[in-house]
């Protein structure tokens, strides 16, 4: 969802006021990042508290079932990152171009 721009998001103010569409943006993208930063850093956290715990199913430690959140954190705010460089680089119409891409064409 991040890579492709997927994320649910309120258009109400961009529509209104499409001059501050960039603003928002990058509020939106500053906001995300520090929400994944957060959930990555107290999932590493918790990965840690559960390194000694044995899942008795499968015989791994529970830190490498828990570990996926941080990962996952690092990756999404990776990806906001590179989206954020290509937009203010490229423009907006980089990123609708990459979505189009994925998804196989315009219609």
């Amino acid at each position: 969802a991040t890579l492709h721009n997927g994320h649910m998001k309120l258009d109400m103010l961009s529509n209104r006021f499409p001059k501050i569409k960039p603003v928002l943006e990058v509020l939106g993208w500053v906001c995300l990042v520090v929400f994944f930063g957060i959930a990555g850093f107290y999932g590493v956290e918790y990965a840690v508290d559960n390194a000694e715990k044995i899942a008795g199913s499968v015989g791994i430690s529970y830190f490498y079932v828990y570990l996926v959140l941080p990962l996952s954190c690092g990756l999404s705010i990776f990806f906001l990152i590179y989206r954020a460089i290509k937009r203010l680089v490229e423009g907006e119409d980089a990123l609708h171009q990459e979505v189009v891409d994925y998804e196989g064409g315009e219609d």
